[in-house]
Protein backbone atom coordinates (compact mmCIF):
# COMPACT_ATOMS: atom_id res chain seq x y z
CA UNK A 1 0.00 0.00 0.00
CA UNK A 2 2.80 2.52 0.74
CA UNK A 3 4.13 1.67 -2.43
CA UNK A 4 0.94 2.94 -4.50
CA UNK A 5 0.47 5.93 -2.26
CA UNK A 6 4.37 6.76 -2.78
CA UNK A 7 3.40 6.20 -6.94
CA UNK A 8 0.07 8.16 -6.93
CA UNK A 9 1.74 11.02 -4.98
CA UNK A 10 4.23 11.41 -7.80
CA UNK A 11 2.13 11.63 -10.59
CA UNK A 12 1.34 15.62 -11.47
CA UNK A 13 -0.94 14.02 -14.08
CA UNK A 14 -4.15 13.44 -11.67
CA UNK A 15 -5.88 16.85 -11.21
CA UNK A 16 -8.52 17.66 -9.02
CA UNK A 17 -10.62 20.85 -9.70
CA UNK A 18 -12.45 22.42 -6.71
CA UNK A 19 -14.56 25.32 -7.46
CA UNK A 20 -16.03 28.33 -4.95
CA UNK A 21 -18.38 30.35 -5.43
CA UNK A 22 -21.14 32.88 -3.27
CA UNK A 23 -24.28 33.07 -5.15
CA UNK A 24 -27.10 34.81 -3.52
CA UNK A 25 -30.03 32.02 -3.39
CA UNK A 26 -30.37 29.63 -6.53
CA UNK A 27 -33.45 30.08 -8.01
CA UNK A 28 -33.44 30.98 -11.45
CA UNK A 29 -29.49 30.84 -11.40
CA UNK A 30 -28.90 27.07 -11.80
CA UNK A 31 -28.61 27.15 -15.42
CA UNK A 32 -26.75 30.26 -15.91
CA UNK A 33 -24.32 28.68 -13.25
CA UNK A 34 -23.95 25.47 -14.77
CA UNK A 35 -23.19 26.84 -18.16
CA UNK A 36 -19.89 28.84 -16.22
CA UNK A 37 -18.69 25.87 -15.67
CA UNK A 38 -18.15 24.00 -19.20
CA UNK A 39 -15.76 22.73 -20.70
CA UNK A 40 -14.22 21.49 -17.99
CA UNK A 41 -16.37 20.64 -15.09
CA UNK A 42 -14.85 20.79 -11.18
CA UNK A 43 -14.53 18.03 -9.25
CA UNK A 44 -16.07 19.93 -6.26
CA UNK A 45 -18.36 22.54 -5.89
CA UNK A 46 -18.16 24.69 -2.86
CA UNK A 47 -21.13 26.95 -2.89
CA UNK A 48 -21.54 29.84 -0.04
CA UNK A 49 -25.34 30.71 -0.27
CA UNK A 50 -27.89 33.83 1.29
CA UNK A 51 -31.08 31.73 1.41
CA UNK A 52 -33.57 31.84 4.24
CA UNK A 53 -34.19 27.89 4.48
CA UNK A 54 -31.25 24.88 4.16
CA UNK A 55 -34.81 23.28 2.34
CA UNK A 56 -34.06 25.64 -0.36
CA UNK A 57 -30.69 23.89 -0.76
CA UNK A 58 -32.18 20.32 -0.55
CA UNK A 59 -34.31 21.07 -3.36
CA UNK A 60 -31.68 23.08 -5.53
CA UNK A 61 -30.48 20.28 -8.38
CA UNK A 62 -27.27 20.38 -10.72
CA UNK A 63 -27.27 17.87 -13.23
CA UNK A 64 -24.23 15.54 -12.75
CA UNK A 65 -23.58 16.45 -9.19
CA UNK A 66 -24.60 15.36 -5.50
CA UNK A 67 -25.23 16.94 -2.57
CA UNK A 68 -22.22 15.71 -0.28
CA UNK A 69 -22.81 18.25 2.91
CA UNK A 70 -24.45 21.33 3.59
CA UNK A 71 -24.61 23.75 6.62
CA UNK A 72 -27.00 26.36 7.80
CA UNK A 73 -26.53 28.70 10.54
CA UNK A 74 -29.58 28.65 12.87
CA UNK A 75 -29.40 31.81 14.73
CA UNK A 76 -29.19 34.41 11.82
CA UNK A 77 -30.93 34.25 8.38
CA UNK A 78 -29.26 34.18 4.66
CA UNK A 79 -26.00 32.16 5.76
CA UNK A 80 -25.59 28.53 4.00
CA UNK A 81 -23.14 26.60 2.60
CA UNK A 82 -23.02 23.08 0.45
CA UNK A 83 -21.18 20.89 -1.05
CA UNK A 84 -22.04 19.52 -4.43
CA UNK A 85 -19.86 16.29 -5.70
CA UNK A 86 -19.20 15.34 -9.41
Amino acid sequence: MESENHHLAGNTNILFKVYHQSIRGPRGKVQEFTTSLFPERPHILSLIEHVDKDDEIDMTSIENYDLGSKFCRQVLKYGCACILIH
